[in-house]
């Protein structure tokens, strides 16, 4: 899908977690606001995906049937 497309959605998505009634309900419930956007998330899945590798090659690889 083209890239402009998502901009919408997405700039209204951030919007939602930057209002302060969606911030404030979040703080009520302890539960923090971990929003990334298509670049940032990007960028943590394949940071993440290569540490995950590394615990994975030095635990060895575990074969299932």
């Amino acid at each position: 899908m083209h890239r402009a497309r998502h901009e919408g959605p997405a700039r209204a998505i951030k919007q939602g977690v930057d209002h302060p009634a969606y911030k404030n309900a979040m703080e009520k419930i302890q539960t923090p606001i971990a929003f990334q956007d298509a670049d940032e998330f990007r960028a943590w899945w394949a940071t993440d995906a290569a540490r995950l590798t590394e615990v994975i090659r030095r635990v060895g690889r575990v074969e299932g049937k």
